[in-house]
């Protein structure tokens, strides 16, 4: 017995000093390598391939997406931004010409390629394709009710995407566009302001009862409704009333709390209707929408003009964007 107890004295005593000895290593005290500057590109580094204008690649698309298969490079700025929870796991690239949705399947991509950003796409290996009507690039989907799918790996976001040199201001890449531009496709995906709208008291958004089974609420009014959009905690006071009595008392308690994506709409001087799409995930989307532009004044509104299925849609980047006048 005090065999043993002196065997486990000394070897607690080993471990002790075992320890003491690893606490007082030598400490390095040399120079670690730096860490490897990141690189930004020119057009030079693409070549032979010359740089295709936005303009350009999207007239390739003939009715049906295309799987690129030429060494073409569209370049151009970044004018999105995830920040806000608005924009989600793509990016929108701007040039001279036109602009289209980069599907990356990245999130905290503001971090990454912040607004503003000069970017180069390799398109070689990935598909232009249309969701509704406005364009795309991505990978090609095995879902057929889809023309592109994200890339999603950071090794495919990096076999297609560059940054440039160059960093512009959003001044420097918006622009102000008439109620004809808005519905020019030709400007869907770009970085504007539109100037002058009115509430139009009318929202579009579909709820779903636990049996996945949808209801529509549209046309009639806002329903109650006077925040960008619906979060989880805003269902639930909007529930209260049933959404201004459009859910009836005895099925309220059918539909789980979710967050929802809306449209809120509002009208051009011209009398264009622009539904102005914000997630339940934004991280204003419980915001009110001030109480001077539900009593009509006007408002303007920069961000990103988008497409779906012949109606013209908006989407803010952030409440910066919102400008009461």
């Amino acid at each position: 017995m005090k065999k043993s107890i002196f065997t486990i004295c000394a070897l607690a005593a080993l471990v002790s000093c075992q320890s003491l000895k690893e606490e007082w290593q030598p400490v390095f005290t040399g120079k670690y390598a730096e860490p490897a500057s990141e690189k930004f590109y020119t057009a030079a580094d693409f070549a032979p391939a010359t740089i295709t204008s936005i303009k350009d690649l999207k007239a390739m698309h003939k009715g049906s997406k295309v799987e690129i298969k030429e060494e073409i490079v569209i370049s151009g700025y970044v004018v999105s931004s995830d920040h806000a929870g608005n924009v989600y796991r793509s990016i929108y690239v701007q040039d001279e010409t036109g602009a289209i949705e980069v599907k990356t399947g990245r999130t905290s991509m503001y971090n990454e390629l912040p607004f503003g950003q000069q970017v180069f796409i390799k398109c070689n290996g990935l598909v232009l394709g249309q969701y509704g009507g406005a364009f795309q690039l991505g990978l090609a989907s095995v879902d057929p009710k889809y023309d592109t799918a994200y890339l999603d790996l950071a090794s495919k976001v990096d076999a297609h995407v560059f940054k440039g040199y160059d960093k512009r201001r959003a001044e420097d890449l918006v622009m102000t566009i008439s109620d004809s531009q808005i519905k020019d496709l030709n400007y869907v995906g770009r970085y504007v302001t539109v100037k002058d709208l009115t509430y139009a008291n009318k929202i579009f958004v579909i709820l779903y009862d636990k049996h996945d089974s949808p209801t529509y609420l549209r046309n009639k009014d806002n329903y109650g409704i006077t925040t960008w959009a619906i979060t989880e905690q805003g269902f639930k006071r909007y529930m209260e009333t049933g959404f201004d009595g459009a859910i009836p008392a005895g099925s309220r308690d059918t539909f789980p709390a979710e967050a929802y994506t809306l449209s809120q709409y509002f009208t051009t001087p011209g009398g264009t209707e622009l539904q102005v799409r914000t997630s339940g995930y934004a991280k204003f989307a419980d915001t009110p929408i001030a109480d001077a532009i539900l009593k009509g004044a006007k408002v303007d509104l920069t961000g990103l003009l988008t497409y779906y299925n012949g109606n013209y849609q908006f989407t803010l980047l952030d409440l910066d964007g919102v400008q009461v006048k």
